[in-house]
């Protein structure tokens, strides 16, 4: 049967018919290289239009909330009450030192995220992809600690899109974090004398043979 299927097909010149939610990956976020504070300017404007609308503004669409500043998970219940979460961004924030942005499904906050941050031992989560109403976004957006949501309600499925949340410690420009290793007060400090670098010579007294055995 479904050889004679796919020769009926073929004589048609048909494709049957696909999942109609499956197209092109879709970007949500900032790139690299580009302003966050015209990113910002334009999330702002797009929630509040999609509130406006009196059609638009009654389905529910997909949203990134970005954060101020690294959060620990506890502090998301109140941040993302009453949206449904899908996942949540996070990193250690390290000084000086890139590290690793790890995608976190967080159906339960903030139980969900808990494992991460108790295995950091550190307030990691910056950004997360939500999903409610314009009118309830709009709310969301207006909450101690969140920097901007940018609705994006031509997503259909979060795993057809890309989310590329700004880092709090950015303001101007989206680009990777500095990875110029340790913080300087942590390398080895070397003595100077006018400018001149110098080394430090240990020296080694011969030892006698009463010296054996001693520490």
């Amino acid at each position: 049967m479904a050889a004679v299927l796919l020769s009926a097909v073929l004589l048609s010149g048909q494709r049957p018919a696909g999942d109609p939610t499956v197209g092109d990956v879709v970007r949500v976020g900032v790139s690299q290289g580009q302003s966050i504070p015209a990113y910002l300017q334009d999330s702002r404007a797009e929630l509040a239009a999609l509130a406006a609308s009196p059609t638009a503004g009654q389905a529910e669409t997909y949203a990134l909330v970005t954060l101020r500043a690294y959060l620990a998970p506890q502090r998301l219940a109140a941040v993302l009450a009453g949206v449904s979460v899908s996942h949540v961004y996070a990193r250690v924030p390290l000084p000086r030192t890139q590290t690793e942005i790890v995608r976190i499904p967080a159906v339960q906050v903030p139980d969900d995220v808990q494992a991460l941050a108790y295995r950091e031992r550190c307030s990691c989560v910056y950004a997360g992809v939500v999903r409610a109403t314009p009118a309830v976004l709009r709310d969301v957006a207006a909450r101690p600690g969140v920097r901007v949501v940018d609705p994006a309600p031509e997503v259909r499925r979060v795993d057809r899109a890309v989310f590329l949340p700004p880092l709090p410690e950015q303001a101007d420009t989206a680009r990777p974090p500095p990875d110029g290793g340790p913080p300087a007060a942590t390398r080895p400090a070397v003595r100077r004398r006018h400018g001149r670098r110098m080394a430090t010579v240990v020296r080694h007294r011969p030892m006698h043979p009463g010296d054996q055995g001693v520490r």
